[in-house]
């Protein structure tokens, strides 16, 4: 899993590091990219230890971005937004709204996978 703002949204091509990848000889392995614009060192933290149970939690996490991650105590905009918004409100109360587990995902590169079922969470 790659987390971080837009450099690691834009900067690293899922399809790309799957395929260096099992060149390498590792074929077993899913990338996902997290990454969010404007994503900061908190908002990953409420990625990895909020949102994702300890089951879906991956072998490793690749945290794609630069010193201004960790925001140098200026106002978190990004965060804020996620935390004043209905959807942050409704994971904090318990709701989670979750596609059926069958849902499949569809990639870019013309493949479907199925998500399999997701955890409920205990409220934030």
């Amino acid at each position: 899993m790659v987390v971080g703002s837009s450099r690691a949204l834009r900067g690293v091509d899922p399809a790309a590091l799957e395929a260096s990848l099992a060149e390498l000889g590792y074929t077993d392995v899913d990338v996902f990219n997290f990454g969010i614009n404007g994503a900061t060192a908190q908002v990953v933290d409420l990625i990895v230890r909020r949102l994702l149970t300890p089951e879906q939690l991956p072998r490793l996490i690749v945290w794609a971005d630069g010193a201004r991650a960790f925001n140098s105590g200026t106002a978190d905009i990004t965060y804020n937004g996620i935390a004043a918004s209905q959807g942050y409100g409704d994971l904090a109360a318990g709701k989670l709204p979750m596609p059926p587990p069958s849902t499949p995902l569809h990639l870019p590169n013309g493949t479907d996978r199925i998500l399999p079922p997701l955890m409920t969470r205990p409220p934030l």
